[in-house]
């Protein structure tokens, strides 16, 4: 086994171990943190601050970061695999690393509704642009569609409707502002809405997982 290959497995055993740690966490980290919220922040003595409080934060910190490790050192695990260039590697690397630092901040101003407001229009533009791209260049994309195109567009959609369905979370259900969400009674509407996107993100990434499975079975 070459150094490279060593550094590559490295990457993806690291990012898989954080993976497995965001899953299991729910179960061996989750409990303990809402207990400690529970008792006022404060250990099973009554102390605010002790070996178990230490021991907890570092668990509880490493798991509301273990998803987004995860998928950073898995992912430079395969771009070290693909042997890409490395003005790539080294971009992923640094804006990966800038943003896992932003993800860190514990508390950002707002909220701001033109935030929002704007960045959802940004987003409903890109969507547009999305399918208007699809319609003009529909006599070269007819050539090449296939399986693979077709289970692709469906994850795009889904991942489209999750991501409007975000919005109103903020719009209609109050979830930026928990005071009026409870004299509104809007409770059952967030509750309802974020069923809906977890299975509108489970169909996105369930069928773009498909259409790349039919791409690696034709390019087979």
């Amino acid at each position: 086994m070459n150094k490279n290959m060593k550094k590559i497995n490295i990457l993806i055993i690291l990012g898989s171990l954080f993976l497995l740690y965001a899953f299991l966490g729910n179960y061996t980290t989750l409990p303990g943190y809402l207990r400690y919220l529970e008792r006022g922040r404060a250990s099973t003595s009554g102390a605010q601050l002790d070996l178990s409080v230490v021991i907890g934060m570092i668990k509880t910190i490493l798991w509301m970061f273990s998803f987004q490790l995860g998928i950073y050192f898995t992912s430079l695990g395969i771009l070290k695999l693909l042997s890409v260039k490395k003005v790539y590697f080294t971009s992923f690397l640094v804006g990966g690393l800038i943003w896992l630092i932003i993800a860190g901040i514990p508390k950002l101003p707002g909220p701001y509704r033109l935030f929002y407001a704007l960045s959802g229009f940004i987003v409903l533009i890109l969507i547009t642009s999305l399918l208007i791209y699809w319609y003009k260049n529909q006599e070269k994309i007819n050539k090449s569609f296939d399986n693979s195109s077709y289970y692709k567009l469906i994850g795009y959609v889904f991942f489209a409707l999750a991501s409007w369905d975000v919005c109103g979370l903020g719009t209609t259900g109050r979830i930026l502002h928990i005071e009026s969400a409870v004299k509104s009674g809007t409770q059952s509407l967030i509750i309802t809405q974020t069923t809906k996107i977890m299975f509108e993100f489970l169909f996105a990434w369930f069928f773009s997982f498909i259409g790349h499975f039919f791409e690696y079975k034709k390019n087979k």
